[in-house]
């Protein structure tokens, strides 16, 4: 776990967008540490406003782990272009 945990936050912090679909499936992984480093990543390389990221980022915020929860909450913050989800996040 450790290891796919610094590899997904090498990913992200490397800036490789190529990498975002390679991510996407660690957003289902059973452990909470991986689902936090992908969201962070995703936060990272995705472009504001993607529609499909967002939408996949979305269904964290009830993660079971306040931290996946956290992530997920900044990372809509980061990249929604939408000021009333902004708002409601902020709340």
């Amino acid at each position: 776990v450790d290891e796919r945990v610094a590899a997904i936050r090498a990913s992200g912090d490397l800036g490789d967008t190529a990498a975002l679909p390679d991510l996407l499936p660690f957003l289902g992984s059973g452990q909470p540490r991986e689902r936090q480093a992908c969201v962070q990543a995703l936060s990272q390389l995705a472009a504001r406003g993607d529609v499909a990221v967002l939408a996949r980022v979305r269904p964290l915020l009830a993660d079971r782990e306040p931290a996946v929860q956290e992530a997920a909450r900044a990372t809509l913050e980061h990249l929604s272009d939408d000021p009333q989800e902004v708002r409601e996040l902020e709340q």
